[in-house]
């Protein structure tokens, strides 16, 4: 099995490293639940050294631990932790599958953090169309100030047609017209603010400079690593999403807690389909959001069970921009 690998999940790159691999240079315990509570322990370190050979990678996934099945920690590139990631546990089970670790059928994969019981993931194999990859099962959303944990002087919630969504202060303040947002958990916390037009969300990609400090002050935590937020909406901090409904699919840009503007996110267009679907702005079962990678994320909805599951395919990339994967993070 190998100990390390590089893949591509549209256009969100995530570095494979075993607990063996991980141990040829720090200390890691062996169970995944002790290693995501010492997490402060080693994280850093190893996400340093896989930026500096991999500057584009959107974060670093450490697993299978042996003790523990399938276990699962997510980390982002400024060490601390994340509880899901749609684009990692697809490159994860991509890992798996290349590894042979798992055969054709469905597979369960449990994710590991310090602050949450392990969340125990869905995975299965599937061809849609000509993509081969995997439906995610991506749990049951919740909505509003509570789901995400908000302080109580995040803002303030009004009625949109029915349904409640909420003006962030902070947001608000940022730009005028980021008042239409509603606060969606997907096991980890998102706001999703709606856009009146695809002009309006297609001027943040000139603006991703000047908004990445006031950005980062909203989205990054209070609590937790070196780069900090201010606490507001929430002290864990919060994934931000814009959103533009259009005819056939939703179009969208991120900014995620951890890590700063993301061109492709499978929790946060799963985040965004639901808070669409639950402001009524599509009653489609099967949505598809367009951010900056090629071709639109793809999430799809179960109403019996409520459930909401993404599509994700990976691509290994053996060989990056600088030199090979063996002699990069041999040095």
């Amino acid at each position: 099995m190998r100990d390390f690998r590089f893949y591509n999940a549209r256009d969100n790159r995530y570095f494979v490293a075993t607990p063996k691999w991980i141990r040829e240079f720090i200390a890691l315990p062996d169970a995944a639940a002790d290693a995501a509570k010492f997490w402060k322990s080693w994280t850093r370190t190893v996400a340093e050294r896989v930026c500096a050979n991999y500057p584009n990678a959107n974060g670093l996934l450490v697993g299978p631990f042996p003790s523990d099945g399938f276990g699962l920690i997510i980390v982002n590139t400024n060490g601390e932790l994340a509880e899901r990631s749609g684009n990692g546990l697809t490159i994860f089970s991509q890992f798996l599958v290349d590894e042979r670790q798992v055969g054709p059928g469905p597979f369960s994969v449990t994710v590991y953090h310090d602050r949450a019981a392990p969340l125990e993931v869905q995975v299965e194999p599937e061809t849609l169309g000509v993509e081969k990859g995997f439906w995610v099962d991506m749990g049951v959303p919740t909505f509003g100030p509570q789901a995400v944990n908000a302080s109580s002087s995040y803002g303030e919630e009004y009625e949109h047609n029915g349904r409640r969504l909420s003006r962030v202060s902070a947001l608000a303040e940022v730009d005028p017209t980021w008042t239409r947002s509603l606060l969606v958990c997907v096991d980890n916390p998102h706001c999703v603010t709606f856009l009146d037009d695809v002009t309006s969300l297609a001027s943040l990609d000139h603006r991703k400079v000047e908004l990445k400090s006031r950005l980062t002050a909203i989205a990054f935590s209070s609590l937790r690593g070196e780069v900090r937020g201010d606490g507001l909406p929430c002290a864990d901090g919060i994934n931000l999403q814009w959103a533009f409904v259009g005819p056939d699919k939703i179009h969208a840009r991120v900014f995620e807690r951890g890590e700063g503007w993301t061109d492709s996110s499978g929790s946060s267009a799963t985040a965004i389909a639901c808070a669409a679907r639950h402001l009524g702005f599509t009653k489609e079962a099967t949505v598809r959001v367009k951010m900056l990678a090629n071709s639109p994320l793809v999430i799809q909805f179960d109403d019996r069970t409520r459930r909401v599951k993404y599509f994700g395919l990976a691509i290994p990339e053996d060989k990056v921009k600088g030199g090979s994967t063996t002699a990069s993070m041999n040095t």
